[in-house]
């Protein structure tokens, strides 16, 4: 009867350890199936609570090119009451879409304007609840932005890379080809704001000089998008500091491949009597330049974190995590895993306990209990992804090959959504890499959390560390134990 007792414990391991199922399920893996079990069974189920070594870092830049899906500019200065300052601007490529003749037949031609429109707008969001929309902008809508275009000097190269501290000096010529003092919410109500669709288009008037310089491209110019962008090579459009830096101000975020986005061209000729000369008046024309898939982009972060954030420190009080390559957070539980080795080699070996990890979660609390200022519109993140570093320092999912000799992630998902009935994110790790890891058949390293398509997003979000001890990051790995 131990024997079966013994074999029929065994059997029950073995099966919900290996069984995926448990991996996403929301039941206590380590607690599921023990009523099944008589009352003096060898079986047990328990969970080991650890404190990993967590702390904010921070890097020189990341790559914040495009074109993606994603290709937003962001634009703005923000003064963070928990993050310090970011300054933001962008430089952009326009293309053209087919082959074209030149603008100017002849000397009858002359410019009307040159206009770059730039789009931003609100995206609503439709659930069973309510309607919920979020805006282009971060931080103090009613901010006021005094924005300079300046023409590139060199163009974007087609398979170049493009980062987040690329420096400008050099980049462009001096003059400057357009100005606009700009409102984050274009003087427009908020009743506008809250229309479904609502697109918000402001326009830039940039110099005749550079009209004219559009207006005399040649035929060759124009007969292909990399010919145009050998002539033009691109925008960097930027901001001066604001005129009271110590204010809230705030960031935009400007869709750049809405079609609404571009740069248009008008133009006309004057037309004569071709006997008499005589001045009949003038026909006008326009051309629109795209800002599309076929435009390199990208964006430029600098921050001041006037000594907001404590990098380096397992002690720091929160947790900070800024896209537009701000601080993000390392976490080292190695030793933890490590600390299983001789244990889970020993199951192994007969005369011994046998042990099984059922369940391993990373928990991490967001920060409620400190209050941020009423006017700001700062929605937080809501996505956090886990990363590892390769050789070159690069931030990669982790991943490793599972008993099918399969390539997988490291953790059921590679991504955790904030709980708002819990108030956490939580990463559950796949048993079989914690296993790997703490026999040393993986390498044990630190963990990195981030915000997705981080150059091209402004959220950012602050998590407890040492601030409310009972609050700060977890480590839950549930196992079960048998003869």
């Amino acid at each position: 009867m131990l024997k079966s007792k013994a074999e029929f414990a065994k059997l029950l391991a073995i099966l919900f350890i290996g069984t995926p199922l448990f991996i996403g399920c929301n039941d206590e893996p380590a607690t599921i199936g023990l009523e099944i079990l008589p009352s003096d069974d060898l079986f047990e189920a328990n969970m080991q609570i650890e404190s990993p070594i967590v702390m904010n870092v921070w890097t020189d830049g990341i790559q914040s090119d495009g074109p993606t899906e994603n290709a937003y500019g962001i634009l703005g200065y923000f003064n963070d009451p928990r993050f310090g300052i970011t300054k933001a601007d962008f430089v952009t490529e326009f293309s053209l879409v087919t082959p074209r003749e030149a603008f100017k037949e002849n000397n009858n031609f002359g410019v009307d304007s040159v206009v770059l429109s730039l789009s931003y707008f609100p995206v609503t969001f439709t659930s069973t609840i309510n309607r919920t929309p979020v805006f282009s902008w971060y931080g103090d809508s009613t901010a006021i932005h005094h924005v300079k275009i300046y023409e590139l000097n060199e163009r974007l190269t087609p398979t170049g890379k493009y980062y987040s501290n690329t420096p400008m000096e050099g980049r462009y010529f001096p003059e400057v080809i357009g100005e606009k003092i700009w409102k984050t919410n274009d003087n427009k109500k908020d009743s506008i704001w809250n229309v479904n669709n609502y697109v918000n288009t402001v326009k830039i008037h940039l110099s005749e000089a550079f009209g004219n310089k559009l207006l005399n491209l040649s035929s060759k110019d124009l007969a292909h998008r990399d010919s145009l962008k050998d002539a033009i090579n691109g925008l960097y459009i930027t901001l001066d500091d604001p005129a009271n830096p110590q204010l809230f101000n705030s960031l935009l975020r400007l869709n750049l491949l809405a079609t609404t986005s571009n740069l248009t061209l008008y133009y006309h000729e004057k037309i004569y009597d071709a006997v008499t000369n005589e001045y009949y008046g003038k026909e006008s024309f326009s051309y629109t330049f795209p800002i599309n898939r076929e435009s390199r982009m990208f964006n430029r972060f600098t921050h001041d974190h006037s000594n907001k954030i404590e990098f380096e420190s397992p002690s720091t009080p929160f947790l900070h995590i800024q896209n537009m390559s701000g601080s993000y957070v390392k976490v080292d539980f190695s030793d933890k895993i490590l600390a299983w080795k001789e244990t889970l080699e020993k199951m192994e070996q007969s005369g011994h306990d046998q042990y099984g990890i059922s369940s391993v979660e990373l928990v991490f609390e967001a920060d409620t209990f400190t209050k941020e200022h009423a006017a700001l519109y700062a929605p937080k993140l809501t996505e956090l992804l886990i990363y590892q570093k390769d050789e070159s320092g690069k931030l990669i999912i982790p991943r490793y090959k599972d008993s099918y000799n399969n390539t997988v992630s490291a953790f059921a998902r590679t991504s955790a959504t904030y709980n708002s009935l819990t108030n956490q994110f939580v990463f559950k790790m796949r048993p079989d890499y914690f296993v790997k890891v703490a026999k040393g058949e993986i390498q044990a390293a630190p963990f990195y959390l981030r915000g997705s398509s981080p150059e091209f997003r402004v959220n950012r979000i602050v998590l407890i560390n040492t601030a409310f001890p009972e609050q700060k990051p977890k480590l839950h790995i549930k196992y079960v134990k048998y003869k």
